[in-house]
């Protein structure tokens, strides 16, 4: 894994160019949540519909199509578009995924599945940069990461020289780069959803955008939750509907659904039944809401759900006694 590149000339940038340069505005692969040029990766559990989403993308790039059918794309049809490297799957599979999504032939999308490729070696990544300056490449899907590699995923020396290696083909080709990575085992829902990604730091730190995806109980939802976004503001999560070709037994298409709010439907039916205790005249205190719902939330959760309708002027409060309040409706009389 040696590399037996030539030493270059150390330069640097001094403080006076870096302010004077017009930098422009950011630009974006996708419209406000994943910047270009960047190396972004998303990540999930087996079955999540990771490689599903990264065809969709590549077609949507191809095309010039919104992503989701809601976010703005970079257009790649004037270049030499998508470069998708693909060990898992077989060209016939690729294809049965393609004619599902209805992809138009003249897509500019490549596909290489050769099995011998590595990114732990210099000369492979080398032939690859120079592919990528020659077909104008745009766009590189890794799928997956691991595939890639024969390094210990959880060794930040190993994993650090694969990442390397990528920021090396993002530097040299000013391409965008995008990696298909898996979930931690039983960790998707860690309390710093950046940890969920598997193996070494060194994967997480390295990346300027990551997406973790999971799948409702459902099935036919997935839910986008971002965790890192360098030098933006990260993108509120969103739930995305799949729709699927029945009869083929093929995704046809992702459908953008909104933010999504976790638990919004427990809150919903809370915050129902805290509004269907109160008659018009009707007052509560805080205490005997809680012994109404019988259960159906702890007070903490109580206690938000009344600030919230507060909020939302669907109740109103007075102070009774000492750190006590009393609820009721906005239209009623009290004495």
């Amino acid at each position: 894994m040696g590399s037996s590149r030539l030493p270059k000339e150390f330069t640097a940038t001094h403080v006076r160019e870096i302010l004077e340069q017009d930098y422009g505005e950011q630009t974006w692969l996708v419209k406000n949540l994943v910047p270009a040029p960047s190396i972004s990766i998303i990540t999930g559990d087996p079955g999540s519909y990771k490689s599903w989403i990264c065809l969709h993308l590549a077609l949507c790039v191809a095309n010039g199509d919104k992503f989701l059918g809601e976010f703005e794309t970079a257009d790649f049809s004037w270049s030499g578009g998508v470069l998708i490297l693909d060990k898992e799957n077989h060209l016939r599979n690729i294809q049965r995924r393609l004619q599902g999504m209805n992809a138009d032939l003249s897509a500019v999308i490549r596909f290489n599945g050769d099995q011998d490729f590595t990114l732990g070696n210099d000369n492979d990544v080398e032939t690859l940069i120079e592919y990528i300056k020659s077909e104008k490449i745009q766009l590189l899907i890794i799928d997956p990461l691991s595939w890639y590699h024969e390094a210990d995923e959880n060794t930040s020396r190993e994993m650090g020289s694969i990442m390397r290696r990528i920021k090396r083909i993002a530097v040299e080709t000013e391409i965008n780069i995008l990696l298909i990575h898996h979930h931690r085992k039983e960790q998707a829902d860690a309390p710093n959803p950046s940890h969920s990604i598997r193996g070494s730091s060194a994967i997480s730190g390295a990346v300027d955008c990551h997406i973790a995806v999971s799948v409702k109980s459902t099935n036919d939802t997935l839910i986008f939750k971002q965790t890192k976004l360098r030098d933006a503001e990260k993108h509120k999560d969103f739930a995305v509907k799949i729709i699927v070709d029945s009869e083929k037994n093929v995704i046809r298409e992702f459908k953008y659904l909104g933010e999504y709010v976790k638990n919004a439907e427990f809150y919903n039916e809370v915050d129902t039944q805290i509004l269907e205790l109160f008659q018009e005249g009707a007052q509560l205190s805080f205490a005997q809401i809680m012994n109404e719902l019988e259960g159906l939330c702890s007070e903490p959760i109580g206690r938000k759900r009344l600030k919230t309708l507060i909020y939302e002027k669907k109740l109103e409060s007075k102070p009774e006694g000492h750190n006590k309040h009393i609820y009721y409706l906005p239209t009623s009389k009290l004495a």
